[in-house]
């Protein structure tokens, strides 16, 4: 007979290999020695130093610098567009011809008209319309705000984090005492 100590053994390995994705049937033997001890080396960092690493390297923060640049770029173009003219420029060839005779047929050839100008639009999308710069600029801050609520999610993180390292090196503190 096997006792409930073995039967409970056996029960965690199978699950182990399940966990790990390998055949059950592999035999999986413990290590009977010690475990190694457990340290933890960010601990003695200061709090500025893991939550700079912490900003620097996560994805978010990049993908939301990225979206205040946008933000800025977008705000600085309602801003300034609207001053640059458009560039025209215009071309006719031929007349107003007509006539009797011969030579009503070419007088149709006599004229050529050209024309170069600038343009401003005036009222929504161009000059004098506030509203645009007040709809990017309100974009812009929303984005900001969004930026300071990750940077400060991800120091509330790093605070939770290095407190629960400094909990645990007690514990185990007390554990080996």
């Amino acid at each position: 007979p096997i006792s409930s100590g073995a039967r409970a053994t056996a029960h965690r390995l199978a699950r182990l290999a399940q966990v790990l994705d390998i055949s059950p049937k592999v035999e999986l033997l413990s290590d009977d020695s010690a475990p190694a001890p457990l340290t933890f080396t960010d601990a003695s960092r200061p709090l500025d130093t893991l939550t700079a690493q912490a900003l620097a390297s996560r994805p978010e923060m990049e993908m939301s610098a990225e979206q205040l640049s946008a933000a800025i770029s977008a705000s600085a173009g309602a801003r300034w567009a609207p001053l640059v003219p458009t560039l025209r420029a215009d071309y006719f060839l031929g007349g107003l011809g007509g006539g009797k005779g011969d030579h009503a047929a070419q007088q149709f050839n006599d004229s050529q008209d050209y024309g170069i100008g600038l343009t401003w639009r005036l009222g929504p999308g161009g000059l004098f319309d506030p509203s645009r710069t007040h709809l990017a600029d309100a974009k812009q801050r929303g984005v900001k705000i969004e930026n300071d609520k990750l940077r400060a999610e991800i120091t509330r993180q790093v605070v939770e984090a290095l407190t629960r390292v400094h909990s645990l090196t007690e514990q185990l503190g007390y554990a080996r005492k």
